[in-house]
């Protein structure tokens, strides 16, 4: 299991203090550094490759007894490749020329690279990969390679989504595009039937940067996301042809952080090449579930711990033994294999520095220094059990669905209404004790959905054909689907809206149509601002008819954003105020269908929607029964188990101290030796926390 932390991106830390350096890491207890191989820096001059500083750092590592990860960094592309090929540039879909240029956390230049489907620049990087191989591949001290920095297309210059900036629209790009089209729909007739276009020649397609006829859009972005796994998939390959033998990863960021529309990062794609996955933000709980679901089986590590984060006018924060328990403790009770910290001593270069470090910036121990040192120590004695250890199975998954959140954004012009949605999702049924994984419309043709007794479809407006039409089948052996307001209302199968909703034939399914449906203020597009202002549209409750899991009838849960009125042979669960249907179920033998006429998770996630992240957890309970862990109080409780074992981690999600109830018995042993002990009886364990803590136990 490594554990460690980011040690060098050229040109720091120096090479007089890494003796030093690597002697205090190994004496902390831990095992593992990573480090940059950084294109530019190591490539200086066509045909001229230096790996000389990296060999030596190795070296250093190897006499202290600490495995190295080399992270190769390609989007600081060589100045030499820029003169050599002007044309690799990347250029925005409003024609602006991108880079090269220096960033805080890309200080040596070059950034953002160049276009992924040049081919001279693509023939070049391939070679660094290469001679990077070449060089460090046969080492002892090397762990593992890790591919890819944080994947997305512009390294940060243009993350947040918008008309005009998207990448790439240079002649390389288009290019590839078009043949990427010819290979996804054979001929011009059958791309014009799905675009609803009229072209005669493949010269004539246009690079579809206007967003709102949605199909063509979310091809352009999807080639993009494929684009990613395919560079991903050429860097392993160059990798290979030196080194067969160390495991190879890429470290991503996930959503609303990196959205899809504009970083092209998709984890399943990603994860696709990797031996293992990796994760930058894997801290948190939501970050660390989609992390391992994406990875399929593979081992999972986060790959950068951001615990102190700063810049020159904005020091880290010092952080004590609690936080740094929050941070280890919660992503391993996911699943989480491996813990780098970004990073060892603080960054001194960029707008970075000098802050992110596990020491002062003379290397000398910080105070957050020694609660991270004891629990590695903890964690590498049961190294074999936490490696082979899970999560309980979870019975409830949220579809995670790339194309619906290019969708989304494609109608609203915002990049909040999925990704919050997925998050307010999650954190409803986390918060009620579900352990919840997440499936992505590939996963269906594979049958992997089936595993799980309820499949929850955050604002499903755009709903892959897979998915759609293995959704009958999934409740009729048994299965519970949970859908939220328009489900497949516009037909992904034909590219066009649904004459009817739910469309595709999931009207069948739910037992109902939409009657009606009524804005609320949402925010999202000019004319919901305008309503805003003159004080329409402030809001509509849901009442329940009859209980709805632990919830009584008569209780009201006010949504935003929309609601629908349904009609049909569905049993009503809540109605509007004018008595429509608002929440139906459909059953069908052992399964059935809910439908919410209202985006609920969007709403959970917003600082008044606790009543909607209570209404979705009833709506799961109501289906497939109690959660995976009964907790009472503001707290979370998660279990790994290896044969026989079993650790506990339990969290205090309020900020004051609280007492958190679990449904346990059987004897409690501390992990850190610093816990308070639990009281136990009548088959409930008592856990006293102060407010944020996490602690973790031994549970017989």
């Amino acid at each position: 299991m490594p554990f460690g932390a980011q040690y060098y991106r050229a040109p720091t830390p120096l090479p007089e203090e890494w003796d030093a350096d690597l002697r205090r890491m190994r004496d902390a207890g831990f095992n593992t550094i990573k480090v940059w191989a950084q294109w530019r820096w190591n490539n200086p001059a066509e045909g001229r490759f230096d790996f000389s500083d990296l060999t030596l750092l190795l070296d250093t590592a190897q006499a202290h007894g600490l495995r190295v990860v080399v992270n190769l960094i390609m989007d600081c592309a060589p100045a030499w490749l820029f003169a050599a090929y002007p044309d690799c540039r990347m250029v925005t879909a409003g024609g602006r020329t991108l880079g090269p240029v220096t960033t805080p956390y890309r200080q040596i230049g070059g950034v953002p690279g160049h276009c992924l489907h040049h081919k001279a620049a693509v023939k070049h990087s391939v070679r660094f990969v290469e001679e990077a191989a070449k060089a460090l591949g046969t080492h002892p001290s090397l762990a593992f390679w890790d591919l890819w920095n944080e994947p997305e297309l512009t390294v940060g210059l243009l993350r947040e989504p918008k008309i005009g900036d998207l990448v790439c629209a240079c002649p390389s790009s288009r290019a590839a595009f078009l043949d990427w089209l010819e290979c996804r729909y054979s001929s011009l007739e059958r791309l014009n039937r799905v675009w609803s276009r009229n072209y005669q020649t493949w010269d004539e397609v246009e690079l579809p940067v206007q967003p709102q006829t949605y199909r063509d859009f979310i091809d352009w972005r999807l080639f993009f996301a494929e684009t990613m796994r395919d560079e991903l998939l050429r860097r392993k390959e160059a990798v290979r042809r030196w080194d067969t033998v160390h495991p190879v990863v890429c470290h991503t960021v996930p959503p609303p952080i990196f959205p899809l529309v504009s970083c092209g990062s998709d984890d399943w794609l990603l994860a696709e090449p990797g031996d293992l996955h990796g994760n930058s933000v894997g801290s948190d709980p939501f970050a660390a579930d989609l992390l391992r679901s994406a990875a399929r089986g593979k081992a999972v590590i986060n790959a950068e711990i951001h615990a102190l984060p700063g810049g020159a006018f904005s020091r880290p924060r010092p952080i004590g033994s609690a936080e740094m328990k929050r941070h280890i403790l919660i992503p391993l009770a996911h699943g989480i294999k491996g813990f780098l910290f970004w990073q060892y001593r603080p960054e001194r270069l960029g707008g970075e520095s000098p802050a992110w470090g596990l020491t002062n910036p003379d290397g000398s121990p910080a105070p957050w220094l020694e609660p991270a040192s004891h629990i590695a120590r903890a964690l590498l004695a049961d190294e074999e059990f936490f490696l082979a250890a899970s999560p309980l199975p979870a019975k409830a998954a949220l579809l995670a669905d790339p194309e619906n959140q290019i969708f989304c954004w494609a109608g609203t012009l915002a990049g909040d209404l999925y990704s919050r949605s997925l998050d307010g999702a999650y954190r409803a049924l986390a918060r009620a004790g579900y352990q919840v994984d997440f499936v992505h419309p590939s996963d269906f043709a594979a049958g992997l959905h089936q595993q799980y007794r309820c499949l929850y479809l955050p604002v499903p407006y755009w709903l892959a054909e897979p998915v759609a039409g293995a959704l009958g089948d999934y409740v009729r052996r048994g299965g519970s689907v949970v859908s939220e307001i328009w489900p497949a209302a516009y037909d992904s199968a034909r590219s066009l809206h649904s004459t009817v909703t739910p469309g595709m034939g999931l009207d069948q399914l739910f037992g109902c149509r939409e009657r009606m449906t009524w804005p609320l203020t949402t925010g999202f597009d000019a004319y919901a601002m305008m309503q805003a202002a003159e004080g329409r549209g402030r809001g509509l409750a849901i009442r329940l008819s009859r209980h709805v899991g632990g919830l009584a009838a008569g209780t009201a849960i006010p949504v935003c954003v929309a609601v629908s009125e349904y009609e049909g042979e569905a049993e009503v669960l809540g109605v509007l105020p004018n008595g429509g249907a608002a929440i139906t179920r459909m059953r069908s033998g052992e399964g059935g269908a809910l439908l919410a006429g209202a985006p609920l998770a969007y709403s959970a996630s917003q600082p008044d929607g606790g009543a909607c992240g209570d209404l979705i957890a009833e709506l799961v309970r109501e289906s497939i029964g109690d959660p995976d862990v009964l907790v009472e109080g503001p707290g979370r409780a998660d279990i790994l188990q290896a044969d026989t074992r079993r650790f506990l981690v339990v969290s205090n999600e309020s900020e004051e101290r609280a007492v958190i109830r679990l449904k346990a018995s059987g004897q409690v042993s501390g992990f850190l030796g610093d816990e308070p002990e639990p009281r136990a009886g009548g088959g409930w364990l008592e856990f006293a926390l102060p407010g944020r803590a996490v602690e973790g136990y031994w549970l017989a």
